[in-house]
């Protein structure tokens, strides 16, 4: 099983990034663009896991999420990874929070514990929205995401945390939920 840990959007939220979207596709760059099903938080992903892995990381992070208590975010500007030179991935930014570090903090100890190697990079709260295929309208599409640079698109309450199955298709991944653990 392919798996991942993800905070998920609301129907609303996703909308909003749809409209983000579309600006952006107006530019007509080569870019795969993530489907609104597919739109999340991630937190961590784990890749290929076994069922029993799985079931002692969903039962360990019920425990140590409950109680963790909900707080909110700030949905905030846009950009890319990795950088602007030759960029890969467009994204819509999540203000750092302490509550937030803290969040992916707790995700990393559980993972840790079932033998999965704690990130080398710093984390980076973001809704990936595309994958840049080539770099053809490079320039033009990098015009238009800088006007959502300093762009609010708002606040949201995290009040769970989902481990989710990433199923993979020729059409895409499909992301199945496996278990939503209130915070």
């Amino acid at each position: 099983m392919r798996i991942f840990v993800a905070i998920e959007l609301s129907e609303k939220k996703k909308e909003h990034f749809l409209s983000v979207r579309k600006s952006l596709e107006k530019v007509d760059a080569e870019v795969r663009w993530v489907k609104r099903e597919a739109m999340h938080i991630s937190l961590r992903f784990l890749g290929e896991v076994s069922k029993e892995k799985v079931e002692g990381v969903k039962n360990n992070l019920k425990k140590v999420l409950s109680g963790f208590g909900s707080f909110k975010v700030e949905i905030k500007g846009a950009g890319f990874f990795p950088h602007y030179v030759k960029p890969r991935i467009i994204w819509i930014g999540i203000e750092k929070t302490e509550k937030l570090k803290q969040l992916h903090q707790v995700v990393e100890d559980v993972c840790f514990i079932y033998g999965f190697e704690k990130e080398k990079r710093d984390f980076v709260a973001h809704i990936t929205l595309g994958r840049i295929r080539s770099l053809k309208k490079k320039n033009e599409l990098i015009q238009k995401i800088e006007e959502f640079n300093d762009f609010s698109f708002g606040e949201m309450v995290v009040k769970d945390v989902s481990l989710m199955e990433s199923c993979l298709f020729p059409r895409g991944a499909k992301y199945i939920c496996l278990e939503k653990m209130s915070l």
